[in-house]
C-alpha cells in the first residue's frame, strides 16, 4: 500500500500544481540508514531462521527508526515514525512476525517468515494486520494501524514537499 500512497500523492500533488523540482529542498538525512535497514531485513527474511531471524529482524526496525529520527525536524515525518514504531512493537512481541488476520473464507496462507496467522496467543493483535482492504480495490490486502499511519505520513510528506514554498521554509534550508 506504500507504493499506492506514493503514486496517489504524486498525482494529487500534480493536480495541486506541485513541482517535482521542490523535492530538491528536502533536507533529508541518513538515507544510508534506510538502505541498511532494507538490506538487513532482506538478509533476515531470506537466510535466517529462529532466534537469529528474530533479532536481526528487530535490528532492521531499529535502524529504520534511527533513519526516521534523523529527519524528525521535517514536519510530516511524525506519522511515519509512529506507524513504523507500532508495526515494530507488534512484530517484537510476536517472535519477529507480523500477525495477519485473513478475510473470511480464505484458508491459511503460505506466509513468509516475517508474517504469521493471528491465533489466540497473538499479543497486541489490535496492532496486527487486521484491516481488510478487499474488492473493489484492485489489489486486496490486509493492513495494520501502523500501516495507516505510514500511508498517511507518506502521502502528507510528498504533498508537503511538492507544494513547498522556499520563502516559507521553517527549517532554514538552502
Amino acid at each position: 500500500m506504500i507504493i499506492e500512497a506514493i503514486v496517489l500523492s504524486l498525482i494529487v500533488g500534480i493536480i495541486r500544481r506541485g513541482k517535482f523540482s521542490n523535492l530538491q529542498y528536502i533536507p533529508f538525512r541518513g538515507a544510508w540508514l534506510f538502505l541498511l535497514s532494507y538490506a538487513v531485513q532482506a538478509f533476515a527474511l531470506l537466510w535466517l531462521k529462529g532466534p537469529a531471524f528474530y533479532w536481526v529482524h528487530l535490528l532492521s526496525y531499529l535502524i529504520l527508526l534511527f533513519g526516521i529520527m534523523a529527519n524528525y525536524k521535517l514536519p510530516p515525518v511524525f506519522p511515519i515514525y509512529v506507524g513504523t514504531l507500532l508495526n515494530g512493537i507488534v512484530i517484537a512481541v510476536n517472535n519477529g512476525q507480523m500477525p495477519v488476520k485473513l478475510p473470511m473464507g480464505i484458508g491459511a496462507a503460505n506466509f513468509d517468515q516475517g508474517h504469521a496467522l493471528i491465533t489466540s496467543s497473538t499479543k497486541l493483535w489490535f496492532l496486527a494486520d487486521i484491516i481488510i482492504v478487499d474488492r473493489p480495490y484492485p489489489w486486496p490486502k490486509v493492513l495494520s494501524i501502523g500501516d495507516l499511519f505510514l500511508i498517511a505520513g507518506i502521502f502528507w510528506f510528498i504533498q508537503y514537499w511538492l507544494t513547498y514554498h522556499k520563502k516559507n521554509n521553517i527549517l532554514n534550508t538552502p
